[in-house]
Parts: C-alpha cells; structure tokens; sequence
C-alpha cells in the first residue's frame, strides 16, 4: 500500500507555538539528472485503465507522452490539477496520462473524481505499485514527460507557484510548459529537473539488475555529455555517434573516464550547475561496467531517438548573421592572439537573447572573445574588464534566461579576439556571430564584470604562487556565470563572495585549472550579492618544473596576452537587482547638477571606457584636464569642483 505523508498543515503552525521556524519547501531547478533517471530509459510497463484494460505507460504513436499523478486527498495535488487541464488543451496533439497511485478508494469512488475534473488524457491504475517503482515516483505533484523512444525528458513540478507553505500570486518559471515547448521546437530544455514539493510518497523498494546494454544505457549518455563534440564536425578527435564506433573507441573511453580526463570538467565547490558535461558517479559506473561487461548492444528496439546536431548551428532562424575577415592559421607552432573588425549592419539599437559563435575549423579554434566598440580605428581590446560574448569547445552558443538580455547598438562595431592552436595543416577560418534578438527590451540587462590583478611577477621555480583580485558591488543584484581566466601556468581558481558582514560563500572552486578547456560555469540558479559585498577570486599558478604545460620554468612571469605571459581574470555575469538600475551599456544623461558641458563630456568619457579605448586611470586624467580647464575659463565655478568630483565619482564607480 502506498503511504502519503501530507506536511501540507504542520502541527506546530497549528497550535501556535512560536518557537518553531515554519517547515517551508520550494520549487527549485535540481542538476542530479542520471541519478533522477532524467535522460534515461524507462520501461514501457502496462497499468490498467477504468475498465481493467491494459495500456501502456507511454505512447509510441505520440512524439511525447506528458504523466502525472491522479490525487485527490492532497491539497497541493487538487491545486495543480485545473493547471493540468489547461495544458491538455493547449497541447492537444500529445498524449496525456493520469496515474492513480493510492489505492484507498474504491475503484468507482476514483472515476467519478477523475470525471469531475473533466480531463482528456487516460485514468491509469497503479495497483501493484508497478509505476511507482520503476520511477521512483517521490510526490504526488511529480510530472513526468517521455518521448516515444522511452527517454525521460523531463521530471518535476508543474511550475513554481505551490510550494510547502508557499503560495505565490504568479508562476514565475512554467518548468513543464517550457519543457514541452523547447522539445516541440527542437531546443534542449533549461530546466529537466526540478523538486516537486508535494505528499510524499513511500512504497516497497525493489531492486532489479538489469544488463547494461548501449542501446538501453550508453547511447543516452554518449548523446548527452559527448556527442556535443564527438560528432561529424564536432571539436572532438573521433565520433562516438553508433554503437561500433563507441566499442572500437573503447579502451580509449575506458582511459579516459579512469584518469579523470573526460568530459571536461573542473568545478570541484559550488553550483548546482547548468550544462554540466561531467558524468555523475553512476554515469560514470554504467559506462564502465558496460565495457568491462565485453560492451554489449542490446535491443536497438531500446535506443533513444537520434538528436539533430545541426551542421548549420543552434540558432536555426538568426535574425542577424555578422561575417568577420578571414584568418590564416599556420600548421605547427603558436599564434600570437588574431584581433579583426567589421560595422554591426544594424540601424536601431538591438537587445540580444541569444548568441552564437560559428568556425569554419573548430579544430584550430582555442577560444574567442567579441567585443562592441564606437571606435572604428581601435586596434585592440581591452580584455581584462569584460567581454560581449565568448568561444569555447563545446559550448558555442549563449542563450541567456528569460527576461535578460544584452544591448547591441547601431553606429558600432565588433571586434573578435581569436586565439588558434595550430594542429599540423595550414587552414584558413573564418568566424561569424548569429545573434537572436528580443521583439522589446528585456527586464534586466546581463553584463560580463571580472575581478582582475594586473600585478603578475611570477618567480621562477614558483611552484604556488597566489594572486588575489576582488570586485565591489555597489549595489545589489544577481551572479549567474563564472569564466576564470589564466594561461599555461594556470593552477587553480577560487570564487568567494564576501558579505559586508564578513560571512563567505564559495561559489566555484576549481582545484585543477586547465588553460586548454575555459569553461563557462553558468548556475542553475542566479546567487544574491547584497550591495557592499566583495567578490574574492584566489588564482595558483605553477612556474616549476612540476607542470608539463610550463614552456619555461627558469622565466620570471609577467601580464601579457600571449599564452607564454599570464593572465589572472575572474570573468563573472551579473545583473542588478532593481530592473530599472543603470547599466554600462545604458549611458543616460544624470539629472545631477553637472554643468551642461561638463555633463556631456563625461557621458563620452564613459562610451570609451565602455568601448575599451580608455581605461580608469586615463578617463580619470581627462577628466581632471577637462575641470582644471573650465575653472581656468570660467565655465564651472571652483567652489563646486569638489562637488563635481564627487558626483563623477559616483557615476564611474559603476563601470
């Protein structure tokens, strides 16, 4: 028999007693996908419906099949259920199933609750607990979707609005809605997992071991957490696409996994992440035991249907295409970094939701960085503050969440930084940037900050040499990203947010840097920087012999852009708490009492530090030019420069 525990009425709020904290239990994005049998097959069992007839779990005539649970004893399960009906009747060419779990009402008492609700999908039985068990179902306001190939695509809430003790007056995230939407579409969904706060449920547990086979198991991770690279064009040395090329590459794989060496990853502290190419502990078991188990292949009727890896790139409808000029890359050796230009051909200003950097040979293409400028005739980029958008193996597009964008304005240009790595034949690349834009200015405006030290004086020898950097927020709002940035000596990097109070959070810890795989560590959920708090970012670097990657340990190491000088950046994304807050990217005219002139000569002051053409130190040299002039000329009273300062001071502390 199945057990509810409802924690719905907690008898301590019940009968008052004020020294207990009130149990509350929210609706969050959770990453333990494998272990949630998220991606995974699952067995098309039969549950029978009203009439004692058996069907199965899932359709195979319908691309997806959306599950639910059928309760009408716990109030947050009644709560979701006319949700639940609406999406029926938005998406009426799926199928949908109801699955009754709790078998203490009578089979009549059942159907004429489920008739009131007036649901389209099927009422399913689960008598024998058979469902339960072979999904491990947790709360009664679980959802499950699975395509007609058995993959679990998605499992959790409905959305984010019920919680334990929670109650909002809106949804903010509509997880099983945008799930549905995104497979439907073609797009990977965000969010394919999240906790479901409802009843609990409790059932018999049983066990059962079942062969690992590469149909059933290895093909839906290989599709998950390599394929992105190992595929025709891909970044990868060799495809892993089939099942012969997954057992010929299987010492190979076997190496690999048991080193530490695949997939990349390094985020030992922090997160929970998104787009986590590490495999868990049991991703990581089942492949193993399936090749110590002589690889099997299995029933191909158990393979996942195949995933589009579009030749053409993520972004399938662009709304603009940018081209940069080509670029010749030499057969051996290094390169030093490649810096090229082209005028954005737009002719009003653009808010970004989604960008894509596209290479003709992702084989010789390390990294690369874009930045927007007004200066037709900048040479260079000044790298260290930020960037627009970034380039790495395996992650090539930024699609940034719902309601966050970036600006990009008309009468500018594009610079990209690109950094080749030479790998035995001469080729020619050419770069471009696909961009997808909002129809209206999004909410809150992302933008790429970095905590940086350019005082680099790396001894030679130094085997942990530590350099610190920190970034104050002058006022609140949100982290949603990590990008560390360091070259070949590169040990290890830290994230630590330091509140006003003193009290630290890690929010990345990456023991073991490596300067061939910078990655974008993007949370599943954005964390809260009060206003006053300091992000710490601690670099190692190993200058000694001890490191293979080290070119020359008897160098005395300074800054510098080329991969033999270093660098010591810890690039962040952010936003600001108040939607309406001053961005970087937003120059408007203060209402402080600036002289006109002065006004605007400090609103062009800040479009070149924007741009990169003129760092701090040189905005502030003008600047204080530009004041000593005027009281020299009579144009700004010198009874209020000290005011003038003060008000400059506050509107480039920003930046």
């Amino acid at each position: 028999m199945k057990l509810l525990k409802n924690f719905f009425i907690l008898l301590v709020g019940c009968f008052g007693i004020s020294s207990y904290s009130i149990e509350r239990w929210a609706v969050k994005p959770q990453t333990d996908l494998f272990e949630n049998q998220v991606g995974t097959y699952i067995e098309n069992i039969k549950l029978k419906d009203a009439n004692g007839q058996e069907l199965d779990l899932y359709c195979k005539e319908s691309p997806l099949t959306v599950i639910s649970i059928f309760d009408f004893d716990c109030p947050l399960a009644l709560k979701i259920s006319p949700k639940i009906k609406r999406l029926e009747q938005e998406f009426p060419e799926l199928k949908f199933q109801h699955v009754y779990i709790n078998d203490l009402e009578s089979t009549e008492e059942v159907a004429q609750q489920f008739q009131k609700r007036q649901y389209t999908g099927q009422l399913l039985n689960d008598n024998n607990e058979l469902f339960i068990q072979t999904l491990n179902v947790k709360t009664t306001c679980e959802n499950f979707v699975i395509d007609n190939k058995g993959t679990l695509l998605y499992r959790g809430a409905f959305d984010d609005q019920y919680g334990i003790n929670i109650t909002k007056k809106q949804p903010e995230n509509h997880y099983l809605k945008d799930a549905l939407k995104a497979v439907i579409q073609g797009r990977n969904i965000t969010y394919a997992l999240t906790e479901a706060p409802g009843c609990m449920v409790s059932a018999d547990e049983v066990k059962q071991k079942q062969e690992i086979t590469y149909h059933k198991d290895v093909a839906r991770i290989l599709q998950n957490k390599c394929q992105q690279c190992h595929r025709e064009g891909g970044v990868g040395p060799f495809k892993l696409m089939s099942y012969s090329q997954a057992k010929r590459r299987g010492k190979m794989i076997d190496y690999v996994l048991t080193k530490g060496l695949m997939p990349p990853w390094f985020a030992e502290e922090g997160g929970p992440w998104l787009h986590n190419f590490d495999l868990s502990p049991r991703e990581k078991e089942t492949l193993l035991n399936w090749l110590k188990s002589g690889s099997p292949e299995g029933d191909i009727a158990h393979a996942p249907a195949p995933k589009n890896w579009s030749s053409e790139g993520d972004i399938t409808n662009p709304d603009l295409i940018v081209k940069f000029p080509k670029v010749k890359v030499k057969a051996e050796g290094f390169m030093d970094y490649e810096h090229v230009m082209v005028k954005i051909p737009i002719t009003e200003d653009k808010w970004v939701r989604s960008i894509e950097t596209r290479t003709e040979n992702p084989q010789v293409l390390h990294h690369a960085l874009s930045f927007v400028t007004k200066n037709k005739n900048q040479k260079n980029v000044n790298a260290i503050r930020g960037y627009f958008s970034g380039y790495v193996p395996g992650t090539s597009t930024q699609t940034y969440p719902e309601g966050m964008g970036k600006l990009l304005p008309k009468d500018s240009y594009l610079i990209i930084q690109l950094h080749y790595t030479p790998n035995g034949t001469p080729v020619e690349d050419q770069v471009s940037l696909v961009f997808d834009f909002y129809d209206e200015p999004p909410k809150h405006i992302l933008e790429v900050k970095s905590a940086y030290s350019k005082k680099i004086h790396i001894p030679p020898h130094a085997e942990n040499h530590i350099i610190t950097a920190e970034h104050k927020f002058h006022q609140s709002g949100f982290l949603t990203a990590f990008n560390p940035h360091a070259h070949l000596r590169g040990k290890s990097f830290k994230y630590e947010l330091v509140e006003a109070n003193g009290k630290k959070q890690i929010l990345l810890n990456i023991p073991n840097y490596d300067f061939n795989w910078q990655m974008d560590y993007q949370l599943a959920e954005p964390v809260y920087v009060p206003q006053g708090a300091k992000l710490l970012v601690t670099a190692a670097y190993d200058n000694s012999t001890n490191n293979k990657a080290n070119p020359n340990p008897n160098a005395t190491v300074r800054a510098g852009e080329q991969t033999d000088d270093e660098m010591m950046i810890g690039y962040f994304n952010w936003y600001a708490e108040n939607a309406n807050s001053s961005s970087k990217v937003q120059v408007k005219s203060t209402k402080e009492p600036l002289p006109n002139s002065l006004k605007k000569y400090a609103l062009k002051i800040k479009e070149k530090v924007i741009s990169g053409e003129l760092n701090r130190q040189q905005a502030k040299n003008l600047l204080t030019k530009n004041i000593q002039k005027g009281v020299k000329t009579g144009a700004y009273q010198k009874d209020k420069v000290p005011q003038y300062v003060h008000i400059l001071k506050n509107q480039f502390s920003q930046l």
